[in-house]
């Protein structure tokens, strides 16, 4: 595969989790009370976790998108994605459950894994 091949897959693949974070992010922040209650009442988990994870999909998001700070915003939505595959998603099972997740985790990994990943 050529250089330039692998450079475009890098930028659409960089993009498209950029804004997907971004925004599922800036959803939460709009609904931030509701985003919190959710949170702690559905999944059972402190209210300050809403809070980080909402800012590591805007943040994350937009580093993604700008081209900066790659792997660090990659590394923070991966967490996230963990983290929602094992509160959430899960027990669904694989169909309508975890594989979107799944492939957002998949495709954060491939942006910490790939070396010059900026463009």
């Amino acid at each position: 595969m050529k250089v330039q091949n692998v450079d475009l897959s890098t930028f659409l693949i960089r993009i498209v989790l950029g804004v997907i974070f971004l925004a599922h992010g800036l959803k939460k922040v709009k609904g931030m009370d509701a985003t919190v209650h959710h949170f702690q009442i559905d999944f059972g988990l402190q209210g300050y976790i809403a809070y980080l994870v909402t800012f590591i999909e805007v943040v994350g998001g937009a580093l993604l998108i700008l081209g900066i700070f790659t792997r660090v915003a990659s590394t923070g939505i991966s967490i996230v994605m963990i983290g929602a595959i094992y509160t959430v998603t899960w027990n669904k099972g694989f169909i309508n459950g975890y594989e979107f997740d799944l492939a957002l985790l998949a495709m954060a990994i491939s942006l910490i894994i790939k070396r010059n990943n900026a463009r």
